[in-house]
């Protein structure tokens, strides 16, 4: 199985980046700046004020989040965290594996028909017609742990339903392993085959997961 053939095309739909934010709040101070050095009386006096509820509100908007990211229930955990991504307001307040958690999610989601055909081509090359049948992930402390369930077809003379998981485990510092937990097919996975499903893993997919949460 040449897994290069699946390796360019991953898609990441990221958050709002960074730079965007810091431009955006550049700019803001420029206005400030200049309609306080140079406007008058009156309008210096409504830029102190406007300027002060902003800081104010920003504060208080990303104490909320925080909050919420580390006390709410699962759902609210869940909103808090895909509005930040969404928008990058708070993103760098929210715990990394809560971030973790819906950015996985997100890359899994947008790539689910690929990844399949990935796993199942590399691990059973004589399969076909592969389905991201399931998907579960988990948090574990400073980690999280992807698991993927495949479902696919073999023809000819033994004509049969498979079904093969993968349990993909990421830190904030790098990937960790990438192995499948469970397979019901007659012929199982070579060693060759594990290492080049944890080497498809480790070079193609947490790079793109990766991009997203670095956004």
């Amino acid at each position: 199985m040449d897994t290069n053939e699946h390796l360019a095309e991953l898609k990441v739909k990221a958050g709002r980046p960074l730079w965007q934010g810091v431009l955006a709040g550049a700019v803001g101070l420029a206005v400030i700046w200049i309609l306080f050095r140079f406007g008058d009386p009156d309008t210096k006096v409504a830029v102190n004020r406007l300027a002060s509820l902003t800081c104010i509100a920003g504060a208080v908007g990303v104490a909320v989040i925080w909050m919420l990211s580390r006390f709410g229930d699962r759902n609210t955990k869940v909103a808090v965290n895909r509005l930040a991504s969404l928008t990058g307001f708070g993103a760098n307040v929210i715990p990394w594996p809560y971030r973790a958690q819906t950015e996985a999610r997100k890359l899994v989601e947008l790539n689910a028909n690929l990844l399949a055909k990935a796993i199942q081509g590399i691990t059973h090359q004589a399969g076909r017609d592969p389905v991201l049948a399931g998907t579960t992930i988990i948090k574990l402390d400073e980690r999280i742990n992807v698991e993927l369930t495949v479902r696919w077809k073999i023809g000819g003379l033994v004509e049969g339903a498979y079904q093969t998981t993968v349990s993909w485990e990421i830190s904030k510092a790098d990937h960790i392993s990438a192995k499948v937990t469970a397979d019901n097919a007659a012929v199982g996975v070579t060693r060759e085959e594990a290492n080049a499903l944890n080497e498809y893993f480790r070079a193609k997919v947490y790079p793109a997961f990766y991009r997203a949460i670095s956004g």
